[in-house]
């Protein structure tokens, strides 16, 4: 059976965004959502989810842009002169040492305390803005605290690559071929998935990733269609971001209006047609 979440990030990083998210939900399209809990527009999950009750959400952890949770005393190294994360130089300061990870873990913790407490029973996985989790020291942190919270699912990072094509195995391996450092990011995400099923993590069997392949990506309808084709039998997760660019969103984020598009596409019946025609059944993380 092909089974497939559609997961929408960046639910309360923007009002913007939190619109377009609802479309693609009552669209019957999106059934799961991540959250940056640290943005104002957060405050319109609890209506949100009074709606949609069924959707699945999870939080989006997020000490990269923005500002905090935590006071700022309690966490000198995740923040700028100006009271916010680091944005652009937070990997570089990870891999460097300049991260203090004991504040991370805070910032992190009072981030998914927050997200149980306007998400109740709805709140089931963790992943991660611009899944930067996947470095092996914030990883570390990533799986203890999943387990402080008891929060058994995550996004999994064992990838399908090149989804978008007419041969995403081919094309894959042409890929792999022509990115090295490619196949090494997903040789340890492999590894750290792994890791993380041992430890008792639940998630879905691959997370369907476009390529770009001749530039196509999840703005054009084409690639759509071939996604929902090439869905393979188990539990499949592939993430979206729509939305409508805002001011927050201009100043926070370099993917924007190619959002607006990924909605357009989102919400076009023709996609739904397509996931009945291909015998794909929509789920959430409810149903990992």
């Amino acid at each position: 059976m092909k089974r497939l979440i559609i997961n929408a990030d960046g639910y309360g990083f923007t009002n913007g965004n939190n619109r377009g998210i609802e479309e693609t939900v009552k669209a019957g399209i999106v059934t799961s959502i991540s959250v940056n809990v640290n943005f104002p527009a957060v405050e319109e999950l609890p209506k949100f989810l009074e709606k949609y009750p069924n959707i699945s959400v999870g939080v989006h952890l997020n000490p990269v842009v923005g500002q905090p949770l935590s006071p700022l005393e309690d966490i000198p190294t995740l923040i700028n002169k100006n009271g916010e994360f680091h944005y652009k130089n937070f990997t570089k300061k990870l891999l460097n040492g300049e991260i203090n990870l004991s504040e991370l873990e805070l910032e992190l913790s009072r981030q998914i305390e927050l997200g149980i407490k306007l998400a109740g029973s709805s709140l089931t996985h963790l992943d991660s803005h611009q899944n930067r989790h996947l470095y092996p020291k914030f990883f570390k942190i990533f799986l203890k605290i999943a387990k402080i919270f008891g929060i058994e699912r995550m996004r999994t990072h064992h990838q399908m690559m090149c989804i978008e094509t007419e041969n995403p195995k081919l094309n894959a391996l042409g890929y792999y071929i022509s990115h090295p450092k490619r196949y090494l990011t997903a040789s340890i995400a492999r590894f750290e998935m792994s890791a993380a099923k041992r430890a008792g993590m639940r998630m879905a069997d691959r997370l369907l990733s476009v390529c770009q392949i001749n530039k196509s990506n999840k703005t054009m309808h084409q690639s759509w269609m071939n996604i929902i084709k090439n869905v393979p039998s188990g539990n499949n997760e592939i993430f979206c971001h729509p939305g409508y660019v805002d001011a927050t969103l201009e100043k926070y984020a370099t993917y924007t209006y190619e959002r607006e598009n990924e909605l357009k596409e989102l919400i076009n019946p023709e996609i739904l047609d397509a996931i009945k025609k291909h015998n794909v059944e929509l789920i959430s993380f409810h149903d990992i």
